[in-house]
């Protein structure tokens, strides 16, 4: 328990963030050019009875960004403009690997890599404890002036297929 009360104050801490960063929320469609096929939007989390819906992560903050469900796996998107450092991604990954660090995950990975020609930053992470996963995304434009936020929460047997529909949208990234 006290490890999932841990990671949902990581969490807040790392939107709040993210929200004071941006100065203005920018519409999805204005950056993704189009969702894995099958992408339900869902705007009551309430009303879905699948094992990942009970992670925190999709919780917090709802009013910000839109919610999917793809497959069993649920897809947290924000996206807004205003600047930030160069340097953005790197501070925030630093700044996670620090905190996890402490949690002792049984899996964890965090990485930044160029895809699609923006700097992207994924973390994943697993506990004993849970039988749900979690990956999330920062995705940074060129001029550091867009950020597109990519929150997943997956059963743990479905890593990979949640990674596959992870690399679908940063596919399809346009900022």
């Amino acid at each position: 328990m006290k490890i999932i009360q841990t990671v949902v104050v990581i969490i807040i801490v790392f939107i709040m963030n993210f929200n004071g960063l941006a100065q203005e929320q920018i519409p999805i469609k204005s950056v993704i050019s189009s969702l894995p096929k099958g992408s339900e939007r869902i705007f009551e989390l309430k009303t879905i009875n699948i094992a990942v819906a009970r992670n925190p992560i999709i919780h917090s903050n709802s009013k910000v960004g839109e919610i999917y469900k793809i497959g069993n796996v649920l897809v947290k998107i924000n996206a807004a403009s205003g600047k930030m450092s160069e340097d953005h991604l790197e501070e925030t990954k630093k700044s996670m690997d620090y905190q996890y660090r402490g949690l002792n995950p049984a899996f964890y990975k965090s990485d930044i890599n160029f895809i699609s020609n923006y700097k992207v930053w994924i973390r994943q992470s697993e506990f004993s404890s849970a039988d749900i996963g979690e990956i999330m995304t920062s995705v940074v434009n060129k001029t550091s002036n867009k950020i597109v936020v990519v929150v997943m929460s997956y059963e743990k047997r479905e890593r990979e297929i949640a990674l596959k529909t992870l690399d679908s949208i940063l596919q399809n990234i346009k900022m």
